[in-house]
């Protein structure tokens, strides 16, 4: 048999062989032989393939990583306690099986628990929906937990979280990934995508009337409508909004003024010369301020009267802006290098009171009804990061290092906001290298209730590098205290079909109910608001104003006259006789009461009406004739 006859042959002899003869999937080994319920596990060997399932306690498992040579899952919610199992099921073709203990969570101090991610970088804080899910973005992965730590789902999008998540209303999760948002349901599936031209910048944000505003470097600010993901307007700024990407900058939301509504969008860049933008909600650009050309993007804050505040002039300063132009207010000055490697953003509590870092290590409490400082606290040995206020304005959250011990290991501190004093510390995981090292990465987000703070992670060392990645999100109890969870937000009134119909409005669904609510009282009108002015008609408010009127239904309906439409409203008066007083053209001859010859031998008609000039008195309908040969 010739060589090539040989090869032809064992080449149909492999191809048609069945699929129970391809190779078994080999686990070599598994990072740990006891794990809790929700927690991690890596998985080495060969011949995994592509893609396929895990079982734990014969359970599928969702899984994170998948590659041919290593696997990461989780431990199902639901697995038993105990002594449990492991296999790989990949083409159909089962792995041998390896044990694994499952376990409980565990609470550990100040720590309710902890959720080990499959990244050694979570980038951002995480999102918080009305039930009280947890959303975070690591990389090309979305994770949604329970309040208790539970793992609900996994969902993949493209890489790179460049701005933080956010919740909306219904529960659904909204993602920044370089150049695309995804909304992503409650149950873990990618209802849409929107690509945008060029890099996210600031995160998609639920405003006060439910629509999705951020940027996009070059297309600009933006909203969409959060269910379907249509754009609804974009505005590419003056000058054009550019930006790095990956500032975790989240939009803010303010009033023009105190009492007014809250419809204006602010967008921090650090591109043209550090601009703060302010938009209207339809996407008018009201101002530009340039906030000094931080290194960073500055998120701002802002007071319950609609005052704007930030860091400017490369952090050097804190700068107040007038929420009506955008001009200067006043500007804080807290020292010699207590503010120029500082954290470059503002918290704001529910007294309007502001805390910052300066100096990476100097916590500062500011009155900016006062324009003074209220308390700063300074330790040596410590660098913070962003603060977080609870809710009710009690306590501060910090994540940093103490870099009085080599390595710098990490903590989470709590201090009182109304004196700075340090309440307690949380220590993270620390190792000297090669050892593995966690930090807190970006600033917590805490509960509504005050109860619990949720802070972000990232690692660093570990050798061999990169070859096992993780690290981890905590759940931190505050002591509870604070106000009771807000009730679960009523329903969307809008079902954005572009209609306006009952329930909607010009402010609670300006996407079908167009309007003008600011401006000019005598300018202002809002479809839906069961007054029909003299800016509105059956065209453009019907809800209003009423349908638009048909001739021809056998209706006399509003808008029809006999003139108009005889065949439902009746046929014209042949004449004006006894009719020459009612300001209507009642034989529709284009001629209206004293100006129709019918009227003539009227007596009103036979004197002269306001301005007519006049000789006497008795020449004029109001029986004055002014001086200037006018009638009254």
């Amino acid at each position: 048999m010739s060589r090539f006859l040989f090869n032809a042959l064992f080449l149909i002899i492999f191809i048609t062989l069945p699929a129970a003869s391809l190779a078994q999937p080999l686990i070599t080994d598994l990072d740990r032989v006891e794990a809790p319920r929700s927690g991690r596990v890596a998985i080495t060997g060969s011949g995994f393939g592509d893609a396929g399932e895990v079982f734990i306690d014969g359970l599928g498992s969702w899984t994170s990583t998948w590659t041919d040579s290593r696997v990461v899952a989780y431990v199902p919610e639901v697995a038993a306690l105990g002594a449990s199992s492991l296999y790989i099921l990949s083409d159909g073709v089962q792995s041998n099986i390896e044990p694994l203990t499952v376990t409980a969570r565990q609470a550990s101090g100040r720590v309710k628990w902890q959720f080990e991610v499959d990244d050694n970088n979570m980038w951002w804080r995480p999102a918080l929906a009305p039930d009280g899910t947890i959303y975070f973005h690591s990389n090309d992965d979305v994770y949604a937990l329970a309040p208790d730590g539970a793992l609900k789902w996994i969902q993949q999008v493209n890489a790179y979280p460049y701005v933080p998540p956010t919740a909306g209303p219904d529960g659904a999760v909204y993602v920044g990934s370089i150049l695309s948002i995804f909304r992503i349901s409650a149950d873990g599936v990618i209802d849409w995508r929107f690509d945008g031209p060029s890099n996210i910048e600031v995160s998609p944000t639920i405003g006060p009337d439910g629509l999705l505003y951020g940027a996009f470097e070059v297309l600009g600010a933006f909203a969409i409508n959060p269910l379907n993901g249509q754009l609804l307007w974009s505005n590419s700024g003056n000058p054009i909004i550019t930006d790095k990407a990956g500032q975790a900058v989240e939009a803010r939301f303010g009033p023009a003024g105190p009492g007014e509504p809250v419809d204006q969008l602010y967008i921090s860049v650090d591109g043209t010369s550090g601009s703060f933008y302010a938009f209207s909600l339809d996407g008018d650009q009201l101002f530009r301020s340039a906030l000094g050309g931080n290194r960073n993007t500055a998120e701002v804050a802002v007071d319950s009267d609609g005052a704007i505040y930030g860091p400017a002039a490369l952090g050097l300063v804190v700068r107040a802006l007038d929420p009506t132009d955008g001009s200067f207010l006043w500007e804080y000055y807290p020292g010699a290098g207590d503010w120029a490697t500082g954290t470059n953003n503002v918290e704001i509590g529910p007294d309007d009171m502001l805390y910052f870092v300066g100096s990476s290590a100097k916590l500062e409490a500011f009155d900016p009804s006062t324009q003074s400082r209220k308390w700063q606290t300074f330790n040596p040995d410590n660098t913070l990061g962003r603060p977080t206020v609870t809710p009710d304005g009690t306590i501060l959250i910090c994540s940093g290092t103490d870099t009085s011990v080599y390595g710098y290991p990490g903590f989470v501190k709590a201090f009182n906001a109304n004196n700075g004093n340090e309440l307690w510390q949380v220590d993270l995981p620390f190792q000297l290298d090669p050892g593995f090292r966690v930090r807190g990465v970006h600033h917590a987000r805490v509960t509504p209730d005050g109860s619990t703070a949720y802070v972000s992670t990232l690692s660093l060392a570990e050798y061999p590098l990169n070859q096992n990645p993780h690290t981890f999100l905590y759940a931190i109890d505050l002591g509870g205290g604070g106000p009771p969870p807000p009730l679960p937000p009523p329903p969307d009134p809008c079902d954005y079909d572009g209609v306006c119909t009952l329930g909607e409005d010009c402010e609670n669904c300006p996407s079908d109910c167009p309007g003008q609510t600011g401006g000019k009282p005598s300018k202002r009108w809002c479809c839906g608001d069961a007054v029909c002015n003299d800016r509105e008609d059956s065209d453009i408010c019907s809800l209003d104003c009423g349908p638009a009127s048909e001739c021809g239904n056998a209706e006399c309906e509003p808008g029809e006259d006999p003139c108009t439409c005889a065949s439902d409203c009746g046929a014209p008066r042949a004449d004006e006789v006894g009719q020459c007083t009612d300001v209507v053209d009642n034989d529709c001859d284009g001629d209206t009461d004293c100006t129709d010859d019918d009227c003539i031998a009227e007596p009103l008609c036979q004197c002269l009406p306001k301005n007519e000039t006049c000789s006497v008195d008795d020449d004029c309908c109001s029986g004055v004739c002014k001086a200037n040969g006018r009638c009254r």
